[in-house]
């Protein structure tokens, strides 16, 4: 199931904390395209839990949906808006080969 948090900084904290290996999709209100990232609950750029910078996670310049089901985001990206998530480069880091 997607949950989605707008203007819930609480809810979302709560997500985080009871869903630690789950999915969240960091976007402007909007959806654009261009701005939607698929990041790890962990992530230390979305977490509030982590994050350096207190602040609004959830407020008016971003929303996230949040799933403990990568494919179940994957699939909804491309189904409403016929798009493939970009990954964020810190949760998703490859280590080249060598």
């Amino acid at each position: 199931m997607i949950e989605t948090f707008n203007n819930d900084e609480k809810g979302y904290q709560t997500w985080i904390e009871n869903n630690p290996n789950g999915f969240v999709i960091n976007s402007a209100p909007n959806l654009s395209t261009e701005s939607l990232y698929l990041h790890t609950a962990a992530c230390g750029t979305i977490n509030p839990l982590r994050r350096k910078r207190k602040g609004k996670n959830t407020h008016r310049s971003y929303i996230k949906m949040c799933s403990n089901n990568r494919k179940e985001l994957d699939n909804w990206a491309m189904r409403e808006l016929r798009i493939k998530l970009h990954e964020c480069h810190f949760c998703f880091r490859v280590t080249p080969e060598r």
